[in-house]
């Protein structure tokens, strides 16, 4: 397996790169108090692309801190890797050929930080969710990493869609057409079965990236989870879930135990996409969240929808086009996506 020259885990922990990135003068404290309603994604505008991630650590309502900003400039993500920013798109597509190579299962384990405490009740007004643009529809999760299995053959799979929260014990999602979360919805209404879910909400970049690899480069049969094992350098740490046999990140900040049942639906959107366009509201899959577990201090991720989602997800289009071409192409040397593409 590859080993990052950082050790394991301060890739694959949150809460261990947010005490890096200030040790390395990579981080802006906001001491001041912020509402979560639109004046906290603006303040993170105003640094966006820069050389820092922030932490709001006064949310106003709230008692957990928002962290922003870790995809928002490669060069601080290379930093984390210990790595020039040009590199990442490679070192990344390395990843992924080796994990495709000689998979890295994760491995569940007893305990893990994101049991610390478990909610008496399902509130997820607790959750300092910010609301990003003036027209969306409310709060949102837009970072979580969502764990999924197959109803058939019991393959997890990892992805990232946006999650409105509707309620106390309700989101609303937007499923990326094509990802493999909407084979596993088709599969569970053909058996006729609630589809059991998990979000985990501040995680890694290995995971992150592992939920966002393109389908051709990661197939529904296989355990893309794999992919975070690989980029962390170790195996990615599951715990069990409670009320399913799905799993949560062992140190995640947060973890939601959901279920959708097939064919309820709720309003979603407006949401203000990476596109610059507002997505529209519609009828979309409606969650329910049956618990809540959380780190005794976490911290809320969110990202903006500009430069983090096209640095994010840019280099895994990257990493991916990059691994095609060579097979094709020999002595391609590099891919870069503009934010257009």
């Amino acid at each position: 397996m590859a080993k990052s020259s950082n050790s394991p885990a301060l890739i694959a922990d949150l809460g261990s790169i947010i005490e890096e990135l200030d040790k390395r003068g990579r981080l802006v404290r906001v001491l001041s108090e912020i509402d979560p309603k639109l004046d906290l994604a603006g303040v993170a505008a105003k640094f966006e692309g820069g050389p820092k991630a922030v932490l709001f650590e006064n949310v106003k309502g709230y008692d957990h801190p928002v962290f922003m900003g870790l995809y928002w400039s490669r060069e601080l993500l290379g930093d984390i890797f210990s790595r020039p920013a040009a590199d990442l798109p490679q070192h990344i597509s390395d990843c992924i050929g080796k994990w495709q190579a000689n998979p890295v299962d994760p491995v569940v384990v007893k305990d893990g930080p994101v049991l610390e405490i478990t909610e008496r009740a399902v509130n997820l007004r607790k959750l300092p969710a910010p609301t990003h643009a003036m027209k969306d529809a409310g709060p949102y999760l837009d970072a979580a990493v969502v764990i999924a299995k197959d109803p058939e053959t019991g393959v997890r799979n990892a992805s990232i869609q946006r999650f409105q929260v509707v309620n106390k014990n309700t989101l609303a999602v937007n499923i990326d057409a094509g990802r493999h979360l909407e084979l596993y919805l088709e599969k569970a209404a053909k058996l006729g079965q609630p589809l059991p879910l998990t979000i985990n909400a501040g995680v890694g970049p290995g995971l992150h990236f592992a939920a966002a690899a393109p389908a051709e480069a990661a197939p529904a049969d296989r355990d893309e989870l794999g992919i975070a094992s690989e980029i962390h350098g170790a195996p990615l740490e599951l715990v069990r879930g409670i009320n399913s046999d799905v799993e949560m990140v062992a140190n995640a900040m947060y973890a939601l135990e959901c279920e959708i049942t097939p064919g309820e639906t709720i309003n979603e959107g407006p949401f203000a996409e990476v596109t610059g366009y507002y997505a529209s509201n519609d009828k979309r899959p409606k969650v329910r969240v049956l618990k809540v577990h959380r780190r005794k201090n976490p911290v809320f991720h969110s990202i903006l929808s500009g430069a983090e989602v096209y640095n994010s997800v840019g280099l895994l289009g990257e990493a991916n086009v990059l691994s095609l071409l060579r097979q094709q192409v020999p002595g391609v040397r590099d891919v870069y996506f503009s934010h257009g593409g």
